[in-house]
């Protein structure tokens, strides 16, 4: 259980680095591994964890709860990061009508983003944005709308 502990907090720490680095290719990672783990989550408890002690067991949910903030933060990240560029890069648009890289990338990891709508909004969900449970389900909602 610690080797998976250890193993989680690596890659949260892969999943801020990218963050940092601006890769968010690299991010795309962190969603098909929270819906495993989610999915996965009640046959874990069921079959493993029910052995374990109190804390052992906790700790699989505080695993899946950081991964998913890591992954809430990177999209946090990405949304200011798409408005700090495009305040720079107005006057900078390609003089031969091609399309901008950032709207380039942006739209590539939209697409990739369409496959995880259901955990992507999770994500979104349960972190806190504002302090209000309705709000953060509306804005669930509301990226699984948008990625429809």
């Amino acid at each position: 259980v610690d080797s998976i502990g250890q193993d989680s907090k690596r890659f949260v720490q892969h999943i801020k680095e990218c963050q940092v680095k601006k890769d968010y290719p690299g991010i795309l990672a962190v969603f098909p591994t929270v819906g495993m783990l989610k999915k996965e989550q009640p046959e874990i408890h069921a079959k493993a964890l029910k052995y374990c002690n109190d804390e052992n067991r906790h700790m699989f949910g505080k695993l899946i709860r950081d991964i998913e903030m890591a992954g809430a933060n990177a999209l946090d990240a990405f949304v200011d990061g798409i408005k700090s560029d495009s305040k720079k890069t107005d006057e900078n648009l390609p003089r031969d009508g091609t399309v901008h890289q950032m709207t380039s990338d942006t739209l590539l990891f939209i697409e990739q983003l369409q496959v995880f709508p259901e955990v992507a909004g999770g994500m979104i969900a349960t972190k806190k944005s504002d302090g209000s449970a309705s709000a953060a389900q509306g804005k669930k909602k509301s990226f699984k709308d948008f990625t429809n």
